[in-house]
């Protein structure tokens, strides 16, 4: 599998962390299975062992978790309190200055 984005996804949210992913199906479609290693989950799309209709509700759901990590751990931290103000700031300076250009 040259290019996947799904799998290079789980790969940065999830493996990359040193995580695992534990994707659940039906037990007609092969039952749960628990991936820990890229190389295991490249083996098995490759294969199709894993059908990527069962594999991308998975990845949806680790991006979104790991993404959500980054939200909490940014609105805790101070400076990317202030990083937050001075966008918005900009934003609304932007678009007064657009304003008046029309």
């Amino acid at each position: 599998i040259e290019h996947c984005p799904p799998i290079t996804l789980i790969d940065a949210c999830v493996f990359s962390i040193g995580a695992s992913l534990t994707v659940t199906r039906k037990e007609e479609n092969g039952g749960d299975v628990t991936y820990s290693a890229l190389a295991e989950l490249r083996a098995d799309f490759k294969s199709g062992a894993m059908h990527p209709g069962d594999l991308k509700p998975f990845v949806t759901k680790a991006v979104d978790a790991f993404l959500q990590s980054v939200r909490d751990r940014c609105k805790s931290e101070e400076t990317a309190k202030k990083a937050e103000a001075d966008i918005k700031a900009y934003l609304k300076k932007a678009a007064a200055a657009s304003k008046k250009k029309k």
